[in-house]
């Protein structure tokens, strides 16, 4: 099950909802399989990574939509340790945010506020979501690259990784 659950943070949910992402699950499931791995059948994936920190239901409640595939996406961004890049086109993800997170002081700043690097480095101990749009130039990429690699090797850490004791978002939203 751990195999199963590594296998889809590391590799498959890069893919989205797609077609290919499926069939590299299935060739998976039927490798371990095939080598006498043995693997719940009836559990999700992410129910392996910590059963009682992992609560769909509670998401859903907060505004996440409840089929699989937000869910799923749901458990990486807020389980691994990479710092999370989330694509919202509906603009449903900062309000699930800002319900999760609503006693744990989530800051929201814009990646064209002045004092985003500044924000950035207050990151270690609260939430903080980064709105990314349209309208970004190269200039304020750049300057949030830099600064998430300030923050990343602060923390003693070689990419964008979140600290374990934070969370930091990026989210993208089309809307």
């Amino acid at each position: 099950d751990a195999v199963v659950a590594a296998v889809h943070m590391t590799y498959l949910a890069a893919f989205g909802p797609c077609a290919l992402r499926v069939r590299l699950r299935d060739l998976w499931l039927a490798e371990l399989d095939h080598r006498g791995v043995m693997i719940s059948k009836e559990k999700e994936w992410w129910a392996t990574l910590q059963p009682a920190v992992v609560r769909p239901l509670e998401w859903v409640q907060c505004g996440l939509p409840g089929d699989e595939l937000a869910i799923e996406n749901a458990a990486v961004a807020l389980y691994s340790s990479r710092i999370p890049l989330i694509i919202d086109p509906e603009g449903q993800a900062e309000d699930w945010l800002a319900e999760l997170y609503s006693g744990a002081g989530l800051r929201v700043v814009h990646c064209k506020d002045d004092d985003v690097l500044s924000q950035i480095s207050r990151s270690d101990t609260t939430p903080l979501v980064i709105q990314m749009d349209d309208t970004m130039s190269v200039r304020h990429t750049h300057e949030l690259v830099r600064g998430l690699r300030s923050y990343c090797q602060r923390a003693g850490m070689p990419r964008f990784e979140a600290a374990p004791q934070s969370r930091l978002f990026l989210h993208y939203c089309t809307s």
